[in-house]
């Protein structure tokens, strides 16, 4: 969703009139501060929400049930949906969650399936509680929201088109059911507050508010600190000192960076080392 939303802004292909244009006005890269370019990609990637099927749906009535502002303690990457369960043929799943306990069970008929989801609340449940769901497949998805007790009826309708690999999973790994771990407006700006830290992505320097938001991000979520250094703490390295094959570890806080950092347990988000040549020193950059 980010990436899809981030392609079609970049290529002017905004649809005016959509729920975001009346919270955050469409902005130009060039000249703009540092605000606009987090505004801009925010947009960017709420739109890029409303381009799943019922993704604009979910958008307009997030904006409406809440603001923006209303992000987690935690909200990088917390607009990952959790997996609750597989529904296949046969006997059923059932799970908890927040707001009720659900019983699944699916059903085969022509063309595809009937995805059966009977709620009741769950202990200790607040009025006006919902809990929202994707479903997926490899090939297929939707967005599910349960608010009150009763039973939900979802017609899954495997495409004439299918390939077997994807009837196979279909009919063999079942609907994957994953639970959203916030309401919509929390895990919307979940989103926005995530799109942010990428900003640098977009410019040449990185602003100071986004390697905060960055560094916010890496202490939070690693055991890792970044104290701040100043210009005495660099130290400049003879060349003599460096040999062919020592290892240059570079993190940039720039969204991307962070984000391989703590995917892999490092405090680096890109490898080079030094290689000596004829005519110099070199650096090379390790690439896929």
């Amino acid at each position: 969703a980010l990436v899809e939303g981030v392609l079609r802004r970049w290529g002017g292909r905004h649809a005016p009139g959509g729920p975001m244009d009346a919270l955050l006005s469409p902005q130009r890269l060039h000249g703009r501060d540092v605000q606009s370019v987090v505004g801009w990609l925010a947009e960017a990637a709420l739109n890029g929400v409303s381009a799943f099927p019922g993704g604009a749906r979910m958008v307009e009535d997030a904006l409406r049930s809440g603001t923006l502002s209303s992000a987690s303690d935690h909200p990088y990457y917390n607009f990952l949906p959790q997996f609750a369960a597989s529904v296949t043929d046969g006997d059923g799943v059932a799970w908890t969650a927040p707001c009720f306990d659900v019983a699944a069970s699916r059903a085969s008929k022509d063309g595809g399936y009937d995805l059966t989801l009977t709620a009741t609340a769950a202990d200790g449940a607040a009025e006006g509680c919902e809990d929202w769901y994707l479903l997926a497949t490899v090939s297929d998805f939707a967005f599910v929201t349960i608010s009150e007790e009763g039973t939900t009826t979802v017609d899954w309708t495997v495409a004439e088109d299918a390939s077997s690999s994807e009837e196979w999973d279909v009919e063999t790994k079942g609907v994957r059911v994953f639970r959203f771990l916030t309401d919509k407006a929390t895990t919307l700006a979940n989103v926005a507050a995530t799109a942010a830290t990428f900003t640098p992505l977009l410019t040449k320097h990185v602003p100071t508010k986004a390697a905060q938001r960055n560094i916010d991000f890496l202490e939070s979520y690693t055991p890792f600190t970044m104290p701040a250094r100043s210009a005495a703490d660099n130290k400049e390295i003879p060349e003599e000192l460096i040999h062919s094959g020592d290892f240059l570890g570079i993190i940039r806080l720039d969204g991307l960076d962070p984000m391989l950092a703590w995917g892999m347990g490092s405090t680096t988000g890109h490898t080079t080392i030094a290689l000596w040549f004829d005519d110099g020193l070199y650096v090379c950059e390790s690439q896929v």
